[in-house]
């Protein structure tokens, strides 16, 4: 996986050749077994996992012949790259019901490349809560989120802005207009 940080001291024309924007994201505390995405932010894990379960395609392959040939299982689903790492998860469970999976389990299998972000604190406040954390950087799209039409996208990490901050800091530092919940 490329590291951020090699990223962002590219040329810009190099990096990659669409533009460079600030993005919003909504970060959620540990709970149960799942790891949540505070910890892995603060640890410089730029992925997430949140859709907690795997691609439909990877299940009917799965219903359908029981396929343990990595190939059978392509990363590229509905929008997302899903990462290695979901796919090996998947195929270590695959028979495992999903409701006797982990919360961790879950996460894993869902992971994809490129973290979930808004383009504008508004859009940010208007999906999060209370209990969330809220982070501001800069990133290059990867592309829209399938599953959410409030403006989420995949973003690469290229730089942090404003580091982790507690919901209420989060609004102090970024008014919208009705100041989220």
């Amino acid at each position: 996986m490329e590291k951020a940080n090699d990223y962002a001291k590219q040329p810009r024309g190099l990096q990659d050749k669409r533009p460079v924007k600030t993005f919003y994201r909504v970060l959620t505390p540990a709970f149960d077994d799942n790891p949540g995405t505070i910890k892995s932010w603060k640890e410089r894990k730029f992925y997430t996992g949140s859709h907690l379960v795997a691609p439909g395609s990877w299940i009917e392959r799965w219903k359908n012949d029981k396929s343990s040939n990595h190939d059978d299982y392509n990363l590229e689903y509905n929008g997302c790259q899903y990462t290695p790492k979901a796919r090996e998860t998947f195929l270590r469970f695959a028979d495992v019901k999903y409701e006797r999976l982990t919360a961790e389990q879950k996460y894993f299998i869902g992971e994809y490349e490129g973290v979930a972000a808004y383009d504008s604190p508004q859009e940010a406040l208007n999906y999060g809560n209370r209990l969330n954390w809220c982070v501001v950087f800069e990133g290059v799209e990867l592309g829209s989120l399938p599953e959410t039409a409030q403006g989420g996208n995949r973003v690469k990490f290229v730089r942090e802005i404003d580091p982790p901050m507690t919901w209420e800091e989060f609004k102090r530092r970024y008014p919208v207009r009705n100041n989220g919940r």
